[in-house]
């Protein structure tokens, strides 16, 4: 089973791929409150 290390940076880009409507809004400080939630 393999470890997939996604930096921060990644993890955003997905988002906005994924949902193009929040990429206005989008940062660094949304993403990590996702990840905790």
């Amino acid at each position: 089973m393999e470890i997939v290390d996604v930096s921060s940076h990644d993890m955003i880009e997905l988002l906005q791929f994924l949902y193009p409507q929040f990429q206005c809004t989008m940062t660094y400080q949304n993403v990590t409150d996702l990840l905790i939630l």
